[in-house]
């Protein structure tokens, strides 16, 4: 297919400000395994994310997802093995997330919003030999329990109530894993193909049929990562200056949280307040006691914080550094957010397929 001239052109190039780079240098050697590995070093005495009030630097977060990948290891968890994750944001998916990447596995997040049957379908259609879910997801997992070829069930209790008592020895708690395997202190070795091996399955919805899986490499990823780094660190130095702080509301599950939050924000060396989702009092209370200067988000979660009313005390003022996907925003509103916060917001456009922006 014959290209338009305005694609072989890249007229973009532009329009890009002085310190973004058209042309980056992305490795074709390094895996996601030595992405974590290097940054949680880099970082280690720094904050990564606050969750119900705790905090986790990054060095915690890395003794943890250590640890948990032992735990994988002897429950046979091998190289190219899928693991699902049915899980709302939460330290867990981090662990879980990064733990298997550096053993080689493959993760493919399940919608917390998903039924049983959109659940047992992903599990299926992706080859998952392991799922780690929220204990409360029990009842709608044991209606499609015999469908579906599963070696082992890891529960997650992150809502605060009596965790369940499991009724076979292959489903356990992820506490559980975590208190019987010992802390250690090295990465496991293992040959990871950057451009050939599979980090995500990936599932997007299209216009017709069953949600498809996307099948995303650790060096799509990793470009899209590196990609966006540059663009933080321009905002951060140029505008912010001082550390990235954000509000992490958007659902890892889906790509846009996933690896614009999540990744991103590992490679950068920032500090966030992780949220299960949008919940605007949780975000008006992180606002006014915290003032953090960034936000990612989809057109809706800002319109809906430009009409707070003025006795809620939601200040927007402090988000200088904001970012708006996955549907177009509204250009009024746009512009509504410049007047009031004194600066402009970006929007990208990308796709599951593209990991995500484009």
């Amino acid at each position: 297919m014959e290209l338009p001239d305005y694609i072989k052109n890249r007229y973009w190039k532009d329009y890009l400000p002085a310190g973004v780079t058209l042309e980056i240098d992305i490795p074709e050697d390094i895996s996601m395994r030595d992405i974590f590995k290097k940054y949680t070093k880099d970082y280690s005495d720094k904050t990564f994310i606050i969750y119900d009030n705790k905090e986790y630097t990054y060095k915690d977060i890395q003794k943890l997802t250590i640890r948990f990948a032992s735990v994988l290891l002897n429950l046979g968890v091998k190289k190219g093995d899928v693991i699902a994750l049915w899980l709302s944001n939460c330290p867990q998916f981090i662990i879980s997330y990064f733990a298997t990447m550096i053993i080689g596995g493959t993760i493919t997040a399940i919608s917390p919003l998903y039924v049983a049957r959109e659940m047992a379908y992903q599990v299926k259609d992706s080859g998952a030999k392991y799922l780690i879910m929220i204990d409360s997801y029990m009842p709608q997992y044991k209606s499609y329990e015999t469908d579906l070829s599963l070696e082992k069930v890891i529960l997650v209790n992150i809502e605060g109530g009596t965790p369940i008592e499991p009724e076979k020895d292959r489903i356990i708690y992820f506490n559980s894993l975590m208190e019987e395997n010992p802390e250690l202190s090295t990465f496991y070795e293992v040959k990871i193909n950057p451009k050939e091996d599979i980090a995500v399955i990936q599932y997007t919805g299209g216009t017709t049929g069953f949600p498809k899986g996307a099948s995303l490499s650790h060096y799509n990823i990793i470009a899209n990562s590196l990609q966006l780094k540059q663009v933080s660190i321009y905002i951060k130095e140029k505008f912010l200056k001082e550390d990235i702080v954000s509000i992490f509301v958007l659902p890892w599950y889906h790509i846009f949280g996933q690896v614009v939050e999540m990744v991103s924000a590992l490679l950068i060396g920032s500090k966030a307040f992780v949220l299960s989702g949008f919940d605007i009092e949780k975000v008006l209370e992180i606002l006014k006691k915290h003032k953090p200067n960034s936000l990612f988000g989809v057109p809706t979660i800002y319109i809906t914080l430009l009409n707070l009313p003025t006795s809620s005390g939601g200040d927007i003022s402090c988000l200088k550094s904001t970012h708006v996907g996955a549907t177009p925003m509204p250009i009024e509103a746009a512009k509504e957010w410049e007047r009031k916060t004194g600066f402009a917001m970006g929007e990208g456009y990308g796709l599951s397929e593209a990991s995500p922006a484009v």
